[in-house]
């Protein structure tokens, strides 16, 4: 038997959790769980700041610019590209590059890393 931390009444725990501190009640497990994520907040402060954000945009942008490298590649050595062969003279690199990284932005790294063979 276990007392619950919130209501202070005595339980019988499962057996799968293995640090009981609340009953089965819903108020005592909603208690628990917004003491969890208070915690959880607390060790990871760096999670929700702004260098955080602004280094996964810049791992992101790293991705999307390996997979637009990767496409061009493939051009230049001759690959089809939508069924049809690409003449890379007819072609002005520099803004094709550009626009196939906003493609790839607008698309979004979950669909591009999709894309990716690992």
């Amino acid at each position: 038997m276990c007392t619950c931390k919130y209501c202070n009444i005595l339980y019988a725990p499962r057996p799968q959790v293995k640090n009981p501190q609340a009953c089965d009640r819903n108020e005592c497990q909603l208690a628990r769980q917004k003491d969890n994520e208070k915690t959880w907040r607390e060790r990871n402060k760096a999670h929700y700041g702004k260098d955080y954000h602004e280094q996964m945009r810049g791992e992101r942008d790293n991705i999307i610019q390996e997979v637009v490298m990767d496409v061009l590649k493939c051009l230049e050595i001759g690959k089809n590209f939508l069924e049809k062969t690409i003449n890379l003279k007819d072609l002005n690199l520099d803004e094709f590059q550009k626009a196939l990284t906003h493609f790839f932005s607008e698309l979004g790294i979950r669909r591009v890393k999709k894309l990716l063979i690992l």
